[in-house]
């Protein structure tokens, strides 16, 4: 008798495809909305912020939003080797002053690129607890850093809102712990002290996780996300 033949194992790439297919069959969601990682930072940071202001004596809010470049890259146990890849960086993050060179809080850190189809859309949403410190008596110069949840999904069809956000087609997601780390240079507006630009330059890091497709499918293996991003934060406090 002839033994069974064993199915072969294939080796993806970060785009989601294997050597022999154009890409992991896909798993078809037109209808069920899920809570957005935006929704958790919204929500702790409405809870920590407050608490900051109760825990120091000069306690002021802050909040930033910021725009900017990130150069992602990837990789896993099977996957083949992959340059860069461009994307579009956006920034949330609000929080207290605790001392006169530090700053806590929440920051939302979102990173996507759409593939050349203007459809398909790999995607890493970081939300982490943050601080800034800044070691100038001038609060110019800064370095900041915090570690939280990474996310990575790579899907199609995505629609978002503030509270919740629905994919046509998911192919791959996987959810791990993420650092990040950067500096910064706070450049006033105005006389007020109130109102800011800051370029800065950030290193972002997705510890290893597994890749599943909404069915439990395994996709990849210890896969692990990179990012240099240069942005402009506008800051208010």
């Amino acid at each position: 008798m002839r033994p069974p033949a064993l199915r072969p194992q294939l080796k993806r790439d970060p785009l989601g495809r294997s050597a022999t297919h154009p890409e992991i069959q896909p798993v078809r969601r037109t209808t069920r909305f899920t809570p957005s990682l935006l929704t958790a930072a919204i929500i702790a940071a409405m809870c920590a912020v407050p608490t900051l202001a109760q825990d120091t004596t000069a306690a002021k809010a802050w909040a930033n939003a910021a725009i900017g470049y990130g150069s992602a890259h990837f990789s896993c146990d099977t996957c083949q080797a992959t340059h860069h890849v461009d994307g579009w960086d956006v920034i949330l993050a609000v929080g207290a002053t605790a001392t006169r060179h530090l700053r806590l809080g929440i920051m939302l850190n979102i990173w996507d690129h759409t593939l050349s189809d203007g459809e398909r859309l790999r995607e890493t949403t970081t939300a982490s607890a943050w601080l800034y410190y800044y070691p100038l008596a001038r609060r110019t110069f800064f370095v900041e850093g915090g570690i939280g949840l990474s996310d990575y999904r790579f899907l199609k069809g995505l629609q978002k809102s503030i509270f919740f956000e629905n994919a046509d087609t998911t192919y791959a997601k996987g959810t791990g712990m993420g650092g990040t780390l950067g500096a910064g240079w706070d450049i006033y507006i105005g006389h007020s002290g109130h109102f800011a630009l800051s370029p800065r330059v950030a290193y972002v890091h997705g510890f290893p996780r597994t890749l599943h497709s909404p069915d439990g499918a395994i996709v990849a293996r210890r896969w692990t996300q990179d990012e240099i991003s240069v942005d402009l934060v506008f800051v208010g406090n």
